[in-house]
């Protein structure tokens, strides 16, 4: 399991990259190649049954009861998404909304608590706090809204809180994505699954679920989860949202 220090480390270098990314687009690199292809392979953690991919919905209208039926953790570009037994979405968390809210619906999902741990800001990233609940970790970013107001950067570029599954389940709970990812399968199983889009670019690890943002100067951008290939060919942890971009400093 990942440990506190550790974590915190590489939420940092995450946080960087993708900030570096918000700066240039024209320094392009090549995507990392994902190994040979393989028949895939895959954990025997039970994971979340995927269904259709719904919007996220408000967040006073879950109450304690629908929330003990939470079995499962899909993670989205956009949303996390909390399942029920029957792979029904319970509830959505979208990385825009406020983390106090997604941290008192995950709080009461594992009734308790998560384990707070600060971390300074750089000249390219904001200061953070991540809260874990054992193997799910929720990265709450405290950027600048004043300039996230001036720049219409009110979107995935700057989302309030990113989520991280470092293992393939938190307590009894399995989390995955849309396709059954889980961290600690077998790359080949992951380079194979539907979605896998390696050549797409990002600053940090390979896209496997891809969807259109809007932005609010009527651009296009892109939001991806991102799977990251360990030394011993397995996928290390899954998380969302990054953006895909055409280079990073």
């Amino acid at each position: 399991m990942t440990t506190t220090r550790g974590r915190t480390v590489r939420l940092v270098a995450v946080a960087l990259a993708a900030g570096l990314a918000l700066l240039i687009a024209g320094c392009s690199a090549p995507q990392p190649q994902a190994g040979q292809q393989t028949a895939p392979t895959s954990t025997k953690t039970p994971r979340p049954t995927p269904t259709t991919h719904v919007a996220p919905v408000e967040l006073p209208s879950v109450d304690a009861e629908l929330l003990a039926h939470v079995s499962g953790f899909v993670i989205r570009p956009d949303v996390l998404e909390l399942r029920d037994d029957d792979g029904d979405v319970v509830t959505a968390l979208s990385y825009m909304a406020a983390p106090a809210e997604a941290i008192a619906v995950l709080s009461t999902v594992f009734g308790e608590a998560p384990a707070d741990e600060e971390y300074p800001g750089t000249n390219h990233t904001p200061p953070g706090v991540t809260h874990s609940w054992g193997s799910l970790v929720l990265d709450e970013r405290f950027y600048d809204e004043q300039r996230r107001i001036d720049e219409q950067l009110d979107y995935l570029v700057w989302p309030r809180f990113a989520v991280y599954f470092d293992g393939p389940a938190s307590g009894e709970i399995p989390m995955s994505t849309i396709q059954g990812i889980q961290a600690g399968d077998s790359w080949d199983f992951a380079s194979s699954s539907p979605g896998f889009q390696s050549e797409l670019y990002t600053c940090i690890g390979t896209p496997v679920d891809v969807i259109d943002v809007a932005r609010p100067d009527g651009g296009d951008a892109q939001s991806t989860v991102i799977v990251i290939e360990s030394d011993d060919a397995t996928v290390r942890w899954v998380r969302a949202p990054e953006m895909v971009t055409d280079g990073c400093a």
